[in-house]
Order: C-alpha cells, then structure tokens, then sequence
C-alpha cells in the first residue's frame, strides 16, 4: 500500500467513526458504550471543537482506515480511543496514529501517557506493554435489571438537579449524565442510549431512595456497574479494562526504539 496519511479530522469525515469502533470492539460490549448511541456522530462533531480533544485520522488517498481521540491534560495526554479498519491491523497504522498523536501535542508539561484497554483486547493490550505501558488498575464491568420496585404510596427522597440539560443532551447525543441527590450521598447517573444506567459510585448500589428514583424514572433500563471488585452479588461479570500509563521522556521522535517512552 501507498504511503499512510495522518492528520486531524474534519467534521464531514466523522460519520465513518461509529462504524469504525463497532467493528474493533467486542459485539456484547459495544451497547454498554456510549458509541452505540446512533446520534454519537454529534458528540463528536461538537467535541472536536474544543481545544483539549483531538481527533486525529490515518488515510490512503481518501480512505479512512483509521483514527484515534486524544485527551490534553496538564501533565498527562490520554488515549481515549485508537480503532483501525479490520483488514488494516496489522500494517503499522497504529503505531503512526500513536506516534503522530505523542508527537503533536505533547508539551513541555507533559509528562505521563495513558489509555484504557480492554483485557479481551490482548494484541494491544501486549503492544502497550512493549512499549513500556504498565497496569494501573482494573475495572470490571457489570450488568444487572433493575429490581421491580412497588411505587405506590412510597415517598422518593431523592432529586435531579440537572434534569433539563441531561435531557436536551440526551436529545441530542443519545446518552447524558445524571446528577442525582439523597440523603446519602450525591450520584453522577449515566444514561447509554435508551437500555442503561451507567453507575462508578459503589454506595450507589445499597442507597435504596436512588434505586427508586431511578426505578421511577424508567424501571426498564438495566443497570451498568463499573466496579473495583471482581464479583458483585445480583450482576453478572461481562468484562474488564485496564488502566495502563507510563512516564514520558523528553527526547525527541516517535516510537521506533521506544525513543519517545521511557520509565
């Protein structure tokens, strides 16, 4: 194949994006993403223009073949997602969008790389590792339904500050985040397309005043639960990311050599 071309994406070029990460993600996980979402396309539109998020592309002549997210932090550039066409892994493109990414905007502040991976994912799970990449922690991912709640005559202490705005940007992108109020505590309460409820907060589970509001809101939405443990009595396991970084040099080039990452 002719000479790869890397360079940021523009908005017309972003439709071809879900259908990339669709085919690279495993089929049962991909609902539990926010990329299932068939307005996706919008968030991207919109998050492109925002100068801490960049989308970069990998071409021949016209042809997206692949594209990776990047996320600029302080002292840490964040790999958000690197999908490439199936019939193009392989072939270095991926190391070209890495390269190009550590390469473009990193700055003299940064210090740290980091992504997210899934276990299933081993090919690039051990080509991070090659690079220097090391585990930070692991989360596991679990399901469940809802309990069926009995409402009548039961009191929900338990309010959405942000109900408006998570639901315009619902309209919009086809998932939204929650901020959600009771006595207990105070939840971040995400929506994934009309299936889940997308919960981090493990005293979520046992503050039974925002099981009922969320029962309330829609008891039809299963429940996502990304947790610190293994195991999570009434949900069932459906896989594992893990969270892998390394400290960043300051020498120049890309990563033949591993010359641009170092412990």
């Amino acid at each position: 194949m002719n000479a790869i071309k890397i360079r940021p994406l523009i908005s017309n070029e972003t439709e071809k994006i879900p259908s990339l990460i669709q085919s690279g993600i495993r089929e049962d996980i991909y609902p539990l993403t926010i990329y299932s979402s068939e307005k996706y396309k919008f968030f991207v539109d919109d998050t492109m223009k925002q100068a801490k998020t960049k989308f970069i592309g990998a071409f021949h002549k016209d042809t997206l073949l692949g594209f990776a997210e990047w996320r600029l932090y302080d002292v840490e550039i964040f790999l958000n997602n690197i999908y490439i066409k199936g019939n193009q892994r392989g072939l270095g493109i991926g190391t070209q969008l890495l390269e190009y990414g550590l390469n473009q905007f990193r700055t003299p502040t940064t210090k740290y790389f980091s992504l997210d991976v899934f276990d299933n994912n081993k090919n690039a799970k051990l080509w991070y590792e090659r690079i220097g990449m090391e585990k930070q922690y692991v989360t596991y991912w679990h399901i469940a339904k809802q309990r069926r709640l009995e409402m009548n005559n039961r009191l929900v202490f338990a309010s959405v500050s942000n109900l408006k705005d998570a639901d315009e940007q619902h309209t919009k992108y086809g998932f939204s985040m929650l901020q959600i109020s009771t006595k207990n505590g105070n939840y971040e309460i995400g929506r994934i397309t009309n299936d889940y409820y997308r919960i981090h907060q493990s005293e979520a589970l046992s503050d039974e005043q925002l099981r009922l509001k969320l029962n309330e809101m829609n008891p039809y939405r299963k429940l996502l639960f990304l947790s610190k443990s293994p195991n999570v009595n009434g949900f069932k396991a459906v896989c594992t990311s893990n969270r892998m970084k390394v400290k960043l040099s300051h020498q120049l080039g890309g990563l033949n050599g591993y010359q641009t990452l170092g412990s």
